[in-house]
């Protein structure tokens, strides 16, 4: 079952989280929310790190980022963040 890691606002937190994970070799998925959109097409399954950087502050601010991990790999996953 997949654990919840990170859910916020911060895409400089979000790839910081997922690179942490990367180089521990800790398996992870991760979702973009979208806000502005309809929820039919709320879901953005793109890598936010090849994403495009353009748009407003206010843009940036209206994506959700969720970072989930393995319920195995959970507290370990925490304790490599927290470093």
């Amino acid at each position: 079952m997949k654990k919840e890691i990170y859910c916020g606002f911060d895409a400089a937190e979000f790839n910081r989280i997922r690179d942490a994970l990367d180089c521990a070799g800790i398996k992870h998925t991760h979702k973009i929310t979208d806000l502005t959109m309809p929820s039919c097409l709320m879901d953005i399954t793109a890598d936010a790190r090849t994403a495009p950087k353009s748009g407003s502050a206010q843009s940036a601010a209206a994506r959700q980022y969720y970072v989930y991990v393995d319920g195995g790999d959970y507290e370990k996953a925490v304790g490599i963040l927290r470093k």
